[in-house]
């Protein structure tokens, strides 16, 4: 996360000014926020070796078969 840690830092001092929410709400606005990111881009939250890509993932980022698919190809054959 670069540059979207600036739009939620700019979208939680929006919500503060505005007084859509207060100072006791900011750590679960800003949660609710990177989960938004996290659903919206989800090939983006998993950035290194602490937080491997799912099996699920495509193979191949032009490709359609999942990580499964290649896993449970190489064990049976």
């Amino acid at each position: 996360m670069g540059f979207e840690r600036d739009d939620i830092v700019a979208n939680t001092f929006l919500e503060l000014s505005e007084r859509r929410m207060d100072r006791a709400g900011v750590s679960a606005c800003v949660k609710a926020m990177v989960m938004a990111y996290n659903r919206e881009n989800p090939m983006k939250e998993y950035a290194d070796i602490r937080t491997p890509l799912p099996l699920d993932a495509p193979a191949y980022l032009d490709g359609t078969r999942s990580r499964v698919e290649i896993v449970c190809e190489s064990l049976w054959s």
